[in-house]
């Protein structure tokens, strides 16, 4: 057999609106050469020296990771789960992308179940290592400068910057933020630096992660990755989404966790705990705009439904 989320996610195998397999692969006669589809939900049963073990039939990581949180949460949410490309997935919106969303990064993933999951992408963690790297070089300090650095809103927006980002120069989130375009010169410091590229780096991502926000309303952005270790990121991540409430998330290998999840009733039958997610909630600055923002720290909680 085979599993959709791979299929809806990495060919154009897969039908969308049907929740099968493309009628253009019977037209080419490729259909009757394909298995049949099962949800991600099914697991084999083998046995194994230590008695009967359970195997999934696999499912898509981006799939994977999304089963956590709605086990966890009941409110509507969004994930921004942050690396290479950061990647925007709204579980209560089932809308099929238009033709120009999908060429502006946005895409369908699907859930172990089959349903559509709205998504967007941003090529912003190579942005940011491939700037943070210019940087480092042009002010002559350790590449790991920025993991030691405090938000500082007075070192957003200042004279020597540019000024604001115009509507016309974001581009597309599957391209370089603007950073790119600007003269190392104009900044006074490293940190000066680091700080702007991150808010052109978020720019980007309100435009990535607002073609997702439509249909049902959403609470609560969870943020997973690399990213959501960064405080200045985190911050202006928080403040760009004044209607939201933004966590940074932490959980151990939220993938693997996923997938486990998605065929727990073959090989346990405890309940699940409730603290498989910890969140960090990251409060609004008292001045939410371009420059002057002002960050307050962060408190836990754990996740509960």
């Amino acid at each position: 057999f085979a599993e959709m989320t791979n299929l809806g996610c990495h060919s154009a195998m897969w039908d969308f609106r049907g929740q099968d397999y493309h009628p253009w692969l019977e037209r080419e006669g490729i259909r009757a050469k394909l298995n049949e589809v099962v949800g991600g939900n099914k697991a084999v049963i083998v046995d194994d020296v230590d008695g009967a073990m359970a195997i999934g039939v696999g499912l898509h990581d981006s799939s994977a990771a999304v089963i956590p949180y709605l086990n966890a949460f009941s409110e509507p949410f969004v994930i921004v789960s942050t690396g290479t490309w950061t990647v925007s997935l709204n579980p209560f919106n089932q809308d099929i992308p238009t033709a120009d969303e999908l060429a502006s990064g946005c895409l369908s993933y699907l859930t172990y179940e089959g349903d559509p999951v709205k998504a967007s992408m941003n090529f912003a963690g190579n942005d940011h290592d491939t700037q943070a790297k210019r940087i480092a070089e042009h002010f002559g300090v350790d590449a790991s400068f920025f993991r030691t650095l405090d938000y500082n809103p007075e070192w957003l927006g200042g004279d020597g910057q540019d000024g604001p980002v115009q509507p016309e120069q974001l581009g597309s989130p599957t391209t370089p933020s603007i950073f790119h375009l600007r003269d190392l010169r104009s900044f006074p410091s490293a940190g000066h630096a680091y700080h702007q590229l991150l808010a052109d780096i978020i720019s980007r991502q309100e435009i990535a992660t607002g073609m997702i926000l439509t249909g049902q309303p959403v609470t609560d952005m969870y943020v997973d990755g690399g990213f959501c270790q960064n405080r200045i990121y985190m911050q202006l991540l928080s403040d760009a989404f004044p209607l939201l409430r933004v966590c940074s998330t932490s959980m151990v290998q939220g993938t693997a966790l996923g997938a486990a999840l998605a065929i727990h009733d073959y090989w346990n039958s405890e309940p699940l705990p409730g603290s498989l997610i910890r969140l960090k909630v990251w409060e609004k600055s008292e001045d939410i705009a371009v420059t002057g923002r002002r960050g307050k720290p962060g408190h836990s909680v754990a996740g509960t439904k």
